[in-house]
């Protein structure tokens, strides 16, 4: 009980075990394929800007890859659940341990990027449900839905990561506060991935996103605040 109290933010670090086990699953089957330049078939259809690119998405896949795609991502709309709670969750233990002067942003950073992460699977749905057929009137609207979608739910995450920085350096040690300055890489990633809008910038971003929130999750079990509570 001890270890609980010191390390109130270890409970969450089980948030692990979901996340683990919805990533397992998905990689089951989303297609290992390298497509319009992405090296990652999921991320290359998440980033679809044109109708061309869905020509060239269609052109690389086959009927066993969109039935992938699509069970992948029907698997998704658990994972956007567990790991935008792990968010939400968290801002609320900054708010209760801290009073953490973001925590409300936060909190609604991981709503929005749990409506944003929806909407975007919904898109992807019914792009692969045209395939083989890259030219639909209806692409243009599902496109232009999709960019919007795709980039708030990358953004939110990022910006997100950025404000547990904030908090790890306001209220925790020497450790987490070197912690807090790779929390912020993703947010500088995805200034340059939204400027560039090229595959490796765009991927870069995204692995960085991946990785920080797995480090940041096992982190939870070591994380001891030193400052509680420091407003009234």
């Amino acid at each position: 009980m001890k270890y609980f109290e010191s390390h109130p933010l270890s409970i969450l670090g089980f948030f692990a075990i979901p996340l683990l086990l919805f990533v397992y699953f998905m990689g089951l089957f989303f297609p290992n394929l390298s497509i319009n330049g992405f090296q990652n078939a999921i991320i290359a259809l998440e980033f679809i800007s044109t109708q061309s690119d869905i020509e060239l998405l269609f052109a690389g896949l086959i009927p066993e890859n969109i039935r992938g795609l699509d069970t992948g991502n029907y698997i998704d709309f658990g994972f956007m659940v567990v790991y935008s709670g792990f968010f939400f969750c968290l801002f609320v233990a900054f708010q209760n341990l801290h009073q953490f002067e973001y925590a409300r942003i936060g909190q609604f950073l991981a709503i929005a990027m749990l409506l944003g992460d929806t909407v975007e699977n919904l898109q992807l749905l019914e792009i692969t449900g045209l395939y083989p057929n890259a030219h639909h009137a209806s692409l243009v609207q599902t496109i232009t839905i999709l960019k919007y979608s795709t980039w708030t739910k990358w953004l939110c995450i990022a910006i997100s990561l950025a404000l547990v920085g904030t908090a790890l350096w306001e209220y925790y040690g020497f450790g987490p506060k070197i912690f807090a300055l790779v929390l912020s890489i993703p947010i500088v990633l995805g200034g340059h991935a939204l400027v560039k809008l090229q595959p490796f910038a765009i991927e870069l971003f995204t692995s960085s996103i991946f990785i920080t929130i797995a480090l940041l999750v096992i982190s939870c079990f070591f994380l001891r605040p030193v400052i509680l509570k420091t407003k009234a």
